[in-house]
């Protein structure tokens, strides 16, 4: 094609000149799209800053891969982590300023809503015309066949500590090694409308076969997948659909179902004939999220509240406890340090306790389902009032008990209160939501300090 024929059907007013020029910096545009830079802007040139820009945009696609849920991210949030990648970067002068921000957000392409919180910002008249498609799109299946799937971080080795306590309350910096990211699991959870049908929870980690799954009888309990960053990515999510959602699925219904899903870019990129997947509109899961409507919380809650236990059991133990035979047979009962095989164990044990009822009652709160399917799910658990989980003040005032008891307290809070204990282990219970915590994850990850990581 000519560029007078190119030009005469999609730029009638480019000159012949422009369209050459266009033509031949082609590997450039196309270069500078995959990036994510925009091709709208009047000028090519990059950041004065470009090892800072790179290092800002790579921080901010973690950060928002691993909190985007509950981690706002405000123009201050983002002027303060380029104030400090500046002074690692050793550059006079530069002040972070917001208008270094915007330029930025506008260089990479990111939408204003980007800048703001999860479920308090979000524009629920909007949201609520995309959940109305939604509902009666629902309607074709029967409340059975509705599945909600969703993935969260689990930091399992990390004891309370005194790097939890509010800011105001503490003299020491978040940071130590009890957080370190390779330290951190991700969970894949599904069930479905009724709470009936538990899908088994899969684990998302670094290694690629963790030698605590390696000795007889320590197969892992649950489906487990290999990740370099142990998150959830488009390779991992087809996978988990068709080794771990399909067999379960068919093991009680040949039917179509459907599968509600946050609008994670790794769930776009997949379809199928007998499987309608359902992205929940933008930044409105901590809202219509069913799983994020308090399974999730409970789920983690058990989990450490269990971890706890067999970490006071081991130290009250001391030289009695067993010992282990080799580094593959390494444990938390008889080291006191966890593997993924106590992870799985534990989490397999707690999703299995998990009461229909409950996980009923968090699709009633998300409110994402046709009033009559609410109304038949109503009626189906019509005689249940009680609670899967303890209320959080509960929890923490018997975690805080444990810890005085055998004086963990002292190695773990010096100096501290009681009250200031409480607080602390109340952050710990919902560290995964912490943006301090996730940041200081993420540059570990990024200066390349979480790369060795331990097999087990």
């Amino acid at each position: 094609m000519s560029f007078v024929s190119i030009r005469s059907t999609v730029a009638p007013a480019a000159s012949i000149e422009n369209l050459r020029k266009v033509w031949e910096r082609r590997s450039q545009y196309k270069a500078a799209a995959a990036s994510g830079v925009r091709l709208d802007r009047r000028s090519a040139h990059g950041s004065h800053f470009d090892a800072l820009d790179k290092r800002l945009y790579d921080w901010f696609l973690l950060l928002s891969r691993w909190g985007r849920k509950r981690i706002p991210f405000t123009i201050s949030l983002l002027q303060e982590k380029a104030r400090r990648i500046g002074e690692e970067l050793g550059l006079d002068g530069f002040g972070a300023s917001r208008g270094f921000v915007q330029a930025w957000a506008r260089h990479h392409n990111l939408a204003s809503v980007v800048l703001h919180g999860s479920g308090g910002s979000v524009d629920i008249g909007e949201a609520e015309k995309r959940m109305s498609d939604i509902r009666a799109q629902l309607q074709d299946f029967e409340a059975d066949k509705i599945f909600n799937m969703d993935e969260t971080g689990l930091f399992y080795r990390c004891l309370p500590n005194r790097s939890f306590v509010p800011a105001d309350q503490r003299r020491v910096a978040r940071g130590t090694k009890a957080m370190k990211a390779k330290e951190r699991v991700t969970l894949v959870l599904a069930c479905n409308a009724t709470g009936a049908r538990k899908v088994p929870v899969s684990l998302i980690g670094r290694a690629v076969r963790p030698l605590c799954f390696r000795p007889d009888g320590c197969a892992c309990p649950l489906p487990y997948f290999s990740q370099k960053n142990s998150w959830m990515d488009a390779s991992v999510f087809k996978r988990w659909v068709f080794e771990v959602f399909w067999p379960y699925v068919r093991s009680f219904t040949t039917d179509k179902v459907a599968l509600i899903v946050d609008n994670l870019a790794s769930h776009d990129d997949f379809s199928d004939d007998q499987l309608l997947l359902i992205a929940l509109p933008p930044n409105t899961t901590a809202v219509f999220q069913p799983l994020d409507a308090g399974v999730i919380q409970a789920l983690k809650m058990r989990y450490k509240k269990r971890f706890l236990a067999v970490v006071v059991r081991y130290l009250d133990a001391g030289s009695d406890a067993p010992s282990p035979s080799s580094r593959a047979t390494v444990a938390l009962a008889n080291t006191g340090r966890t593997t993924m095989l106590d992870v799985a164990r534990i989490i397999a044990d707690e999703w299995a306790d998990m009461t229909p009822e409950s996980l009923a009652r968090c699709w009633l709160k998300a409110r994402c389902l046709p009033a009559p399917h609410e109304a038949d799910i109503t009626r189906l658990h019509a005689d249940y009032h009680g609670a899967d989980a303890p209320e959080m003040s509960t929890v923490v005032a018997d975690i805080a008990l444990v810890l005085r008891r055998v004086t963990l307290t002292e190695g773990l809070f010096p100096g501290t209160g009681s009250a200031d204990v409480e607080s602390g282990v109340s952050s710990w219970l919902v560290a995964e939501n912490d943006a301090d915590f996730l940041s200081d994850t993420i540059d570990e990850v990024l200066s390349g300090d979480a790369s060795e990581e331990d097999d087990d």
